[in-house]
């Protein structure tokens, strides 16, 4: 766990394992677990995500972004 996770995000990223059927990546952390265990009963009665279709973003350092001007060719 990174110090930039909230308790809703570690939330999130379990419910979203749940749901998916994915691997409990851990068993330590209370706000992951409580949302595996939502999003897999979710997933088991058939309800919708919470989250709707949830692609995880990671970070990239603003060095690795680069910007094209239309027009100039380059």
């Amino acid at each position: 766990m990174s110090d930039n996770e909230t308790p809703f995000s570690r939330y999130r990223d379990g419910y979203v394992d749940g749901y998916e059927g994915n691997v409990s990546r851990t068993d330590q952390d209370d706000d992951y677990v409580r949302g595996y265990h939502d999003g897999s009963e979710d997933d088991r009665i058939g309800a919708p995500s919470k989250f709707g279709d949830v692609t995880r973003v990671t970070p990239i350092s603003p060095s690795m972004v680069s910007f094209r001007v239309n027009g100039d060719g380059e």
